[in-house]
This record gives C-alpha cells, structure tokens and sequence, in this order.
C-alpha cells in the first residue's frame, strides 16, 4: 500500500502521514532488503542470529512495559557476559503490532504484548576498544 501515492497524500490530508513518513524514510530501502532475501537469503533484518528472544509482558502486569524493558536490559548484559552478541529488532516489534498474524504465526494469545525483540548470536567481529563517548557531565539538585 505505501507504493500508492494517491493513497498516502488521501491519508495525510486526514493527519494520518504514518505511511508517507514510512515511504520516505524506509520503502526503498526495505523494498531492497526484501530482494536480497528473495535472491540471495541474505537476513539484513536479524543479521543472520543464531536466535531470538521476544520480551512480552500480558496486560494483567502492573507495569508490563517497564517490566520488560527492564528485563530486556538484563538479557542484554547477561549475553555480553556470555560473549555472545546483541542487537534490538525495533522493526520487528512494530511488526509485531501492526499484524496481528504474526502474534498469532508465533503462539501469542490475547493480552500478550512483545516490547522487544533481541537477535542474539556469536558476533563476527570483537571490539578491542570501547567507542569515545561524550563526557558524561552530572546535575545535582538540593532536595
């Protein structure tokens, strides 16, 4: 649907533009992806991982968002740890959230939500040195 201009313009003239800023920012690029897999079965979208691990939370937790962020943050530390590489799937979570089929392709029942999705595997390369960062600068307030 993001090929049809008519369509995006029709929309954004309602306010809803998510599918032009869709097809300015990615539809090319995923458009290329998609070939390459279909060619070649080459992965760009989970960079060939060995496995991945979706973290959900069910609409009965009390903070099931944070729940999972924070336990996502925990997975990742953990796989550092371990040796092993990993890297947060963004696109597959809105995926996730827009089709429904999906949810349901991988035994999700209904209340489940996924909040990430990390591609896990042997990384290809290791980094001797931490990348420069900006000078982290605190801020202190009375209380």
């Amino acid at each position: 649907m993001a090929q049809i201009a008519p369509l995006r313009k029709t929309l954004s003239l309602f306010g809803k533009d998510e599918l032009e800023r869709y097809h300015e920012r990615y539809y090319e690029r995923i458009k290329e992806r998609i070939r390459d897999w279909e060619t070649q079965k080459k992965d760009f979208l989970f960079h060939d991982a060995q496995a991945l691990i979706l973290v959900g939370a069910t609409d009965a937790a009390t903070c099931p968002q944070e729940d999972a962020i924070l336990a996502t943050q925990n997975i990742l530390l953990a796989a550092h740890a371990m040796g092993l590489g990993t890297c947060l799937i963004g696109f597959a979570v809105l995926a996730l959230t827009r089709d429904q089929s999906i949810g349901k392709a991988i035994g999700l029942t209904r209340g489940e939500n996924i909040y990430s999705v990390i591609a896990v595997g042997w990384p290809d390369e290791y980094y001797h040195k931490i990348i420069p960062r900006k000078k982290i600068i605190p801020r202190y307030y009375g209380i």
